[in-house]
């Protein structure tokens, strides 16, 4: 790696002389070396604007951007670079990743088949054209895609994720839970497993599974406060009332969204019959509104017709 004084050497070379290409390359490939991405990056941009044939300053200005996480501009360099060499596939596979970050999937299905009919048993571009088909809801292509990852690679924890998202979409709850249980297997601290197949049991009015399976979701990510009120939610449901409260109050001190807890702590209260601690639980959620993602009127509404 440069150290800091080359740095500074080769800014003084391309200060004293602009024109000196050598120079600034090394200088820019030394910026990107020490971490210095967006000054590398502006003297990549420089240079692609006089050698508008290299391969590797197209390249090498695609990276930046895309560690800048400026894909769109990632996307143009990597389709120049694609331009001046069609047959670099590790360069097409970064254009498609940068296609999929700019939601543009179609485009990114051609780079990764065009990779695949090289070599198809590049289990990443099979993962990243599954990927495409779910955001378009192509859920067959998805599956038939998300399986050639798990062929080449069982244990793709990602694949088997998305897989069980699928079936879970298309109501295939056993197939669904074989993915999140294999999930689990490879990450037994995976936390949206366990949520998942919580909710594939309620679906499956299976409370018992489902609050071990939320217990174990808060317990693995205790910021996670959809769970918890799905969590509470059951809870109540099953007349379990002072447990419920008690998921609450666990909520409250690792979540943000006071509000939506506050709310869910009024739910409790109206389920159990205790209206004095209902209504005050609603007016401290419209306190905390900022933090409520359903909406204020529908608490006011309830107010209005409850007291």
């Amino acid at each position: 790696m440069t150290n800091m004084d080359d740095i500074e050497e080769l800014k003084e070379k391309v200060k004293e002389n602009p024109e000196d290409r050598e120079s600034r390359i090394l200088l820019a490939n030394a910026l990107f070396e020490n971490g210095f991405t967006k000054e590398s990056c502006a003297q990549f941009e420089y240079l692609s604007e006089i050698f508008t044939d290299d391969f590797d300053l197209f390249n090498k200005l695609g990276i930046c951007y895309e560690k800048l996480k400026d894909y769109k501009k990632a996307s143009e360099a990597y389709q120049r670079a694609v331009e001046i060499n069609p047959n670099n596939l590790d360069t097409l596979f970064n254009l498609g990743f940068a296609y999929v970050e700019t939601e543009e999937y179609q485009l990114a299905q051609l780079c990764f088949l065009e990779i695949l009919k090289k070599d198809d048993n590049d289990s990443n571009s099979y993962f990243y054209l599954a990927l495409c088909c779910f955001k378009q809801d192509d859920f067959q292509n998805a599956v038939h895609n998300f399986q050639k990852v798990i062929e080449l690679n069982d244990e793709d924890l990602y694949a088997h994720f998305y897989l069980g998202n699928i079936y879970n979409k298309l109501g295939e709850y056993e197939l669904a839970k074989q993915e999140f249980y294999k999930v689990t297997e490879l990450d037994e601290e995976y936390s949206w497993a366990y949520y998942n197949l919580a909710n594939i049991a309620i679906a499956e009015d299976d409370y018992e599974q489902a609050i071990l399976c939320l217990d174990r979701t808060v317990e693995l990510n205790p910021k996670d406060e959809e769970a918890f009120r799905n969590y509470a939610r059951i809870l109540t449901v099953n007349e379990l009332y002072d447990d419920a409260r008690e998921v609450i109050e666990r909520a409250m001190e690792t979540c943000n969204n006071k509000g939506n807890l506050y709310y869910c702590i009024a739910k409790i209260n109206q389920a159990e019959g205790r209206m004095e601690d209902y209504k005050k639980n609603l007016n401290l959620a419209l306190e905390n509104k900022t933090t409520l993602t359903l909406p204020v009127e529908k608490i006011k509404q309830e107010l209005r017709q409850n007291f």
